[in-house]
C-alpha cells in the first residue's frame, strides 16, 4: 500500500509551482505523450442507494474503499477502460483494477464473467476483476456520479516510485448511466481556481517538497473528489436527502482556519458563499 498526500492548490500559483518543481521531476510517460503536457481523468463512481461509501468518508472511518470505472481523454475502441477498487487505510491507499473495452462494458456487467471479456489473462487481473463484482452484486451498487478532471502527472527523477499529480479544471455529472462514462456535455465545475495536487509514495516525502510545502505553507487535507462532486450536487440542487454537514463546506471551513491571515479568510469565505449562491436555482 502507498502513501497518498492531497493538498488544495490555488491556480495563480501553478507556473511558480512548477518552475519550483522542474529541477526534481519528469513527465510521466503518458503526460509526455500530449501535446498540452495533460491528459483527461474521467471516472464513474459506484456507490450503495444509500450512499454508504460517501457517508463512510465523512464519518472519517480509516478503512473504506470505492469502486469506479476509469477511462482517459477521448473514446477510442483500441484504449481500454478499468474497474477499479480503490482501498484506503488512513493515508495508505491501494488498487484493484481489471482492464476491459469500452464495448464490452454491457455485456460485462450482465455476466459478470470476467474470464471473457479481460484484456489480460492472468491471476492477478482475473482475481481483481472478481473482486470488483463481488463488491458490485453484495452492495448492490449503481453509478452515482461521473467525474472528470485533467491531470499532469510527473516522476521523481532519483525515484520514479514518487508520483506527483495536479488535478485540474474538476467538474462532474450526477448519477449518470454506464454509457455516459465520455460525455462533455452539462458537466458542473468543482472549485474553480483551485486544483488537487497529490503525492504518492512508499515511505517519505522527497526532500524537495519539503520546501514546497513549507514556502505555499501547504496543509494536508482529505480531499474526496468523489464527495466533492457529490456534496456540490446536492447543493446546488437544494435536496435535502444528505442531512449531516456537507463535505465541500468542511474543506473550506479547515482552509480558513488553517490560513494565517484575516485577509485569506475573508477571501476564502466570499469565494464559497459566491460559488453556490451564484449556482442556487439550477436543476
Amino acid at each position: 500500500m502507498r502513501i497518498e498526500y492531497k493538498y488544495l492548490f490555488s491556480v495563480e500559483h501553478l507556473n511558480q509551482l512548477r518552475q519550483i518543481i522542474s529541477p526534481f521531476v519528469e513527465y510521466d510517460s503518458f503526460t509526455l505523450k500530449q501535446p498540452l503536457k495533460e491528459y483527461i481523468v474521467r471516472s464513474i463512481y459506484l456507490d450503495t442507494p444509500k450512499l454508504d461509501y460517501y457517508y463512510k468518508k465523512i464519518s472519517g472511518l480509516n478503512n473504506r474503499k470505492k469502486l469506479r470505472i476509469r477511462g482517459y481523454d477521448k473514446l477510442d475502441d483500441e484504449q481500454p477502460v478499468f474497474l477499479e477498487i480503490k482501498r484506503k487505510n488512513g493515508v495508505r491507499s491501494y488498487k484493484n483494477r481489471f482492464p476491459v473495452l469500452y464495448n464490452d462494458l454491457p455485456p460485462l456487467f450482465i455476466t459478470g464473467n470476467v474470464e471473457e471479456f479481460t484484456l489480460k489473462m492472468n491471476d492477478k487481473v482475473l482475481d481483481d476483476g472478481k473482486k470488483f463484482f463481488f463488491n458490485y452484486y453484495r452492495n448492490a451498487v449503481h453509478p452515482s456520479v461521473l467525474i472528470v478532471y485533467n491531470r499532469e502527472a510527473y516522476l521523481d527523477k532519483a525515484n520514479p516510485r514518487i508520483r506527483i499529480t495536479l488535478d485540474k479544471d474538476l467538474r462532474f455529472f450526477a448519477f449518470p448511466g454506464l454509457d455516459d462514462l465520455y460525455k462533455e456535455d452539462n458537466l458542473r465545475y468543482v472549485i474553480p481556481g483551485r486544483f488537487i495536487l497529490e503525492v504518492k509514495f512508499d515511505h517519505n516525502l522527497p526532500f524537495w517538497f519539503k520546501e514546497v510545502r513549507k514556502k505555499f505553507d501547504l496543509k494536508r487535507l482529505s480531499a474526496s473528489k468523489y464527495n466533492m462532486c457529490l456534496d456540490t450536487h446536492y447543493r446546488i440542487n437544494k435536496i435535502e436527502k444528505l442531512k449531516k454537514k456537507s463535505y465541500l463546506n468542511n474543506i473550506f471551513e479547515t482552509e480558513l482556519h488553517l490560513n494565517r491571515t484575516k485577509e485569506d479568510a475573508r477571501r476564502i469565505s466570499k469565494y464559497s458563499e459566491s460559488f453556490f449562491n451564484s449556482r442556487r436555482g439550477c436543476s
